[in-house]
């Protein structure tokens, strides 16, 4: 879950830090988010957003070790918040069209701590993958990009802006590149000519909402969807010689961000 408010407590006098996150997916270990501020066992945290969601039915993602709750406007929707060990749970729910608060309770008891949190809309399709363990850092950007954004969530019509980009890196929160770019319901379309050396390449995104990726037209990645911020990669063999690579953004609603790179894997 991304663009998320969090309140660390300690569990016994319930002081603790404010901060802000950009994602809910933490592993501490046997420390903790905060050394200064939070002990390193029976602490508690809590993640609030206010997202502007499509209505329809969302699939929630709650893993925890130990205890995890979800409220979605007040009212607690799922709680295993007592629990202790590890917990990988799913979840299902209803949720109608407009803004709505998400908020996590998490409970660290003692041992290892972690929590991760993300959601999607099933009406978007099938499972997305899980999100894989960090990636290796985008080398330093030699690719001129050309962007064009649009106020609508299609791709149609005439772009309200174009601009030259040295990379796909952004995260606007609930704002976007320009004042010519409405803050939700925009997409953009990122074009690249670049020379590879033949071999097999890694294909990298992250994005919320959703991404489409192309290489010389032929589509190599869609996880076109409403989505919290996830990661994605594709392995495809790239022959010597100038490609064309298009990258295709979508943003709904609540925190836009996209990110998107590639690696020489042999």
């Amino acid at each position: 879950m991304a663009g998320s408010v969090l309140e660390q407590h300690d569990s016994d006098r319930f002081a603790g830090a404010s901060r802000y996150d950009a994602t809910l997916n933490f592993q501490w270990g046997f420390g903790t988010p905060n050394p200064a501020a939070v002990v390193g066992d029976y602490f508690s945290g809590r993640w609030t957003r206010t997202y502007n969601f499509v209505g329809g039915t969302y699939r929630f993602s709650l893993n925890a070790d130990d205890g995890i709750a979800l409220w979605v406007d007040n009212t607690l929707v799922f709680d295993r918040l007592n629990y202790e060990g590890y917990q990988a749970n799913v979840v299902d729910i209803p949720i109608g069209a407009g803004l709505h608060t998400i908020r996590v309770d998490y409970v660290e008891l003692s041992g290892l701590a972690k929590v991760s949190t993300s959601f999607y809309r099933l009406a978007y399709g099938g499972n997305p993958p899980p999100i894989p363990p960090p990636y290796p850092p985008p080398p330093p950007s030699s690719v001129g990009w050309s962007g064009q954004f649009y106020n609508n969530t299609t791709l149609a019509g005439a772009p309200v802006l174009a601009v030259a980009l040295g990379a796909i890196d952004f995260n606007w929160g609930t704002g976007s590149i320009a004042a010519q770019v409405q803050p939700d319901n925009f997409t953009a379309r990122f074009t690249a000519v670049s020379n590879f050396a033949g071999g097999n390449y890694r294909f990298y995104a992250q994005s919320d909402d959703g991404v489409r990726v192309y290489l010389d037209g032929v589509p190599i990645m869609n996880e076109w969807r409403e989505q919290s911020l996830r990661s994605f990669f594709v392995d495809v063999p790239v022959s010597a010689g100038a490609h064309t690579v298009t990258v295709e953004y979508l943003e709904l609603g609540g925190v836009s961000a996209v990110k998107f790179w590639w690696e020489r894997r042999r």
